[in-house]
């Protein structure tokens, strides 16, 4: 097994780590979302209440305060194994560009350095590069496998 991990290369190596610290940080904000604050919490304390003055219908802020927690824990636990990571990665971009239009919609001058940047950043590291660079994923060893 030795053998093997140092015979990977630093780009296999780079990949894994950036896909699980991506993984780590949306499984882990996700659950905190769900299961700390509460979805009903989270939905209406960040989205209801901040948007409630905004053209977004409550029906839909509802809805996003409900999804948005899930889809970071279910993708951040998907993107740990590596099982379907490029639909994955496409779902976390989609969810950065509604979160960022939220945030600019209520502070037009909202500072994307911060996170949103970051994880735009791993992002595109990991949909540049091939799944076969991707060492450890479920989806190569299905291929494997299949």
């Amino acid at each position: 097994m030795l053998g093997y991990l140092c015979s990977l290369s630093n780009k296999a190596i780079a990949v894994f780590m950036v896909r699980w610290i991506l993984g780590l940080e949306f499984a882990l904000i996700g659950y905190h979302k769900t299961f700390t604050i509460g979805l009903e919490g989270f939905a209406s304390s960040v989205f209801v209440e901040r948007f409630a003055d905004s053209w977004i219908p409550g029906p839909l802020l509802w809805t996003l305060g409900y999804t948005i927690p899930l889809v970071e824990l279910a993708g951040g636990l998907l993107l740990l194994v590596g099982w379907r990571r490029r639909e994955v990665l496409a779902g976390f971009a989609g969810l950065l560009i509604i979160t960022t239009y939220g945030h600019l919609l209520e502070n037009p001058f909202y500072d994307l350095v911060g996170h949103t940047l970051t994880y735009v950043m791993m992002i595109i590291f990991l949909l540049l590069l091939s799944r076969d660079d991707d060492a450890f994923t479920l989806d190569g060893w299905l291929a494997k496998d299949g």
